[in-house]
């Protein structure tokens, strides 16, 4: 048996839990809200609910099993219990001495409708207003006029009809004008235009569409009459006005929901592409990034060793590189020279020190990127050390031993949170220049 918490309170599912009238058929309330029996309450509350015409119309469209659709009507049951039980309206039907009968009323005829309209708000906000539109126009315009229902058999007392059963059409057709079969209307407006969703946006928040005016609304709902040329129900009428407009009313589902129908043990047949790394390719790549950041700490190891540990020496080195290799608004050694006042022939012996080194790397095409990055970052940390360095004697030993330690250190952490934006800034200004000589780290 199924159970429900309810602010403390358990509440089964339906079974052999009612408290009927034996001699009546109907619920018995008043001795349910006497006693304070929540799980005939509940009971009495699936009853009407699963026999209510408005929400058997909501699942009409849905070929359910019985056992699914006995889940939603609980659901169902579960969401009016609650409202009910918050509204307190529970002890008001005590406190004014309702009869069962009375409580019948109001539940079928206020609470229910209420709640399936609430759920039609929620689950098709477009099609819900849209159809509310359409018959506020159909009662105010005056082109539009109720026709007479069906003639009823003799001798049958004539049952209230529902609001979106009464049959409308143009004011200036005659009164005993035959009313065509509902299944051939939607082949006679196909002639009917299409309309285009008018974007602009409407409400306290302006959060919705307009979709279509109500000048416009209108004007489709008198072509339609034209084309089907009969009087046809306020809901027959709703879904062909709604098939000439461009609706959108989304829902979320659980991409594990299964078919509807006869399949329903078969889950969806869709596999959406998931972009994102797999963790195994996370860690393969992590691992790719350490290892290339032991490579440049290697190479800009090896690079201060041809250099003889001299500071100004390998600071010029850098720079060279960084402005040839990997500055993309300099394209020529001789703009690299003019930048850092050496000469041409200095730039070449860099650059040649640096290509002997690089060369001496094994690294594979896919490592390349890889490589290019971690060396990059640790350059632009090293030029960042360097600027910092004070100027007053750039070759003395001093500076060599204070500097040495900097250069010499690989920390990942920090190169990660490395402001390369404000790094930059340092950088000198570029130099513009033309189409040059193509140039790559390897």
């Amino acid at each position: 048996m199924r159970t429900l918490l309810v602010e403390g309170i358990y509440v089964s599912r339906p079974g052999l839990l009612r408290q009927n009238d034996m001699k009546t058929g109907t619920p018995n309330w008043v001795l349910a809200l006497t006693e304070e029996d929540y799980e005939a309450i509940w009971s009495n509350l699936f009853e009407a609910v699963s026999h209510h015409r408005s929400v058997r119309r909501l699942h009409q469209w849905e070929s359910m099993p019985r056992d699914r659709l006995l889940d939603s009507y609980a659901d169902m049951t579960q969401d009016l219990f609650l409202r009910l039980f918050e509204k307190g309206r529970f002890r008001h039907y005590l406190e004014a001495q309702y009869t069962n009968e009375m409580t019948v009323h109001e539940i079928d005829h206020i609470e229910i409708p209420n709640m399936v309209n609430s759920h039609l708000r929620q689950r098709f906000p477009e099609s819900f207003r849209i159809a509310g539109r359409i018959s506020s126009l159909l009662r105010s315009k005056g082109h539009y006029r109720l026709f007479p229902a069906s003639p009823e058999v003799a001798g049958v007392p004539p049952r209230p009809r529902s609001s979106v059963l009464e049959i409308y059409g143009l004011n200036i057709w005659p009164q005993d004008k035959t009313v065509k079969e509902r299944q051939v209307l939607s082949d006679l407006i196909k002639d009917v235009e299409f309309r285009i969703r008018d974007l602009r946006r409407s409400g306290g928040r302006r959060a919705c569409h307009i979709i279509i005016p109500n000048k416009e609304l209108d004007r489709l709902i008198s072509d339609i009459f034209i084309a089907i040329d009969s009087p046809t129900d306020v809901r027959t009428l709703r879904n062909l006005v709604m098939s000439k407009l461009p609706l959108a009313d989304i829902s979320f589902i659980p991409m594990s929901r299964p078919v509807t129908g006869f399949e329903t043990d078969i889950p969806l047949d869709r596999d959406y592409a998931d972009n994102r790394h797999t963790p195994e390719q996370c860690l393969l790549e992590g691992e790719e990034m350490k290892r290339m950041d032991r490579a440049v700490a290697l190479l800009i190891d090896t690079l201060r060793r041809s250099c003889n540990f001299r500071f100004s020496k390998f600071s010029k080195l850098l720079s060279v590189v960084w402005l040839y290799y990997f500055d993309q608004d300099v394209r020529f050694a001789a703009d690299v020279a003019r930048m850092l006042g050496i000469s041409n022939s200095l730039v070449a012996h860099y650059r040649a020190i640096f290509e002997r080194h690089i060369a001496g790397i094994e690294i594979s095409t896919s490592e390349l990127p890889f490589f290019h990055n971690a060396l990059s970052i640790r350059l632009l940390e090293l030029m960042k050390e360097m600027r910092a360095v004070p100027d007053s004697e750039p070759g003395s030993e001093k500076d060599n031993l204070r500097f040495l330690p900097s250069i010499m250190m690989l920390s990942p952490g920090l190169i990660a949170q490395a402001a390369i934006a404000s790094i930059e800034e340092d950088l000198p200004a570029p130099v513009p220049w033309s189409s040059g000589e193509h140039r790559s780290v390897i």
